[in-house]
């Protein structure tokens, strides 16, 4: 601790080695930041405090090596990496640490692995949860199903022959890519005749 006198006025401790809050606003704006110094973020450590080798900005670190738990983080998201969990902007071969990652991308991953983001840490938008899937009411599938005859007739695949006409629509949607099976098929053109006389009610 030493005292700076030099306003002349009152007398004011300075501790050489108290760690400077970080500049968010700064970083914020930076949006790809390296690897480590996302992480460093994210454990509230300014990354101007560590004294890390692959990076020239840093002139005078009050920590002599990276804090652990920073370093912690660090090897959580490097294997991340390597299995493709998190994206990076550039990747650093020679050393991951130094790789370019965006911060909000980092904040989901983080989020995801079940760590608590800082508040002033840059998060993407919150992404909005999928509507359930709802049911299939029974007036809709006796719309489809009568669709499915109507389109049936036009093709002139006899639905009556329900195993027969099921092998010709598998085949159909074989060619679209999205194939579905002859039994399921089948199970629904047993339905057509039902569906029709509903309708026709």
């Amino acid at each position: 601790m030493v005292e700076d006198t030099s306003n002349g006025t009152e007398n004011i401790t300075v501790d050489p080695w108290a760690v400077p809050p970080i500049d968010w606003d700064k970083w914020s704006k930076r949006g790809i930041v390296r690897l480590w110094q996302a992480a460093a973020l994210f454990c509230s450590v300014p990354p101007e405090s560590i004294g890390f080798q692959f990076d020239s900005e840093i002139l005078d670190p009050i920590f002599g090596k990276m804090p652990a738990k920073v370093s912690e983080l660090i090897d959580l998201a490097k294997a991340a990496i390597a299995s493709r969990a998190l994206r990076v902007k550039t990747l650093d071969d020679s050393a991951t640490e130094n790789s370019e990652v965006d911060m909000t991308e980092f904040a989901s991953w983080a989020c995801d692995f079940g760590k608590k983001v800082p508040p002033e840490f840059p998060r993407g938008e919150a992404k909005s949860e999928p509507a359930p899937e709802t049911p299939l009411g029974e007036r809709e599938r006796t719309t489809l199903l009568i669709l499915i005859a109507a389109l049936a007739k036009e093709a002139r695949i006899d639905v009556t022959k329900h195993s027969k006409a099921a092998g010709l629509i598998e085949d159909l949607t074989q060619q679209l890519g999205t194939r579905v099976a002859a039994r399921t098929i089948e199970d629904h053109l047993k339905r057509i005749p039902q569906a029709i006389n509903k309708k026709s009610a």
